[in-house]
């Protein structure tokens, strides 16, 4: 199957998506990475690539290269800052018949609300890795999904292959003004997940 994941930016003071002044370009959709990584070492017959909408002028922009990429799925990152946003990709996906499976911290945070949108087939709650490349097999297989599926922990991270950077315009990220004290040219890495604390104004623990 043909899958094309969407990361929709950031929109905020002094950043944007597709309202254009300044926006987020040294950062890299690490989770994104992973899901492309893990399904690419697992599966065999699937295509993954990447709309960085951080690389698009316009939302009509957008239409084009998902008409032009023509995948079976579409998989969006959902950031609570980004939710318009990314709906509003969901919407041209739809328009295009496509299924679109929703994942990131607002799907992890209210699923119910990306449900209640009619825009999204299915949202993966927490980790996504295993559960996306399952619920991938289960379309080409013809099975029905859940709406909400809630992710399998991975209990080793070296279970998992690094991010699979050649997803991203890392010519643009790397040469990106830092806003750490380092060298232009760093990326990031996850080194471990999840939270050992309770803090009682935090998303809880399960």
């Amino acid at each position: 199957m043909k899958i094309t994941l969407v990361y929709p930016g950031i929109s905020i003071i002094g950043f944007d998506s597709l309202g254009r002044g300044a926006h987020d370009t040294i950062s890299v959709n690490l989770g994104m990475g992973y899901i492309s990584s893990y399904l690419k070492e697992n599966s065999k017959g699937h295509t993954v690539d990447l709309i960085d909408l951080r690389d698009l002028e316009t939302w009509e922009h957008f239409e084009i290269e998902l008409k032009a990429r023509d995948p079976d799925v579409v998989g969006i990152h959902f950031n609570t800052i980004n939710f318009e946003y990314g709906l509003n990709c969901a919407r041209k996906a739809k328009k295009l018949n496509r299924i679109v499976i929703a994942g990131g911290p607002h799907a992890t945070l209210a699923p119910d609300d990306l449900i209640r949108t009619g825009l999204i087939d299915t949202v993966i709650v927490g980790e996504g890795e295993v559960s996306f490349l399952k619920v991938i097999e289960d379309i080409e297989c013809g099975k029905a999904t859940e709406r909400i599926i809630y992710g399998e922990k991975i209990e080793n991270l070296d279970d998992i292959p690094f991010p699979d950077r050649d997803l991203y315009n890392m010519n643009r990220i790397l040469n990106s003004p830092g806003i750490f004290p380092y060298p232009n040219r760093y990326i990031g890495i996850v080194a471990s997940r999840g939270c050992y604390y309770n803090c009682s104004f935090c998303q809880p623990l399960e």
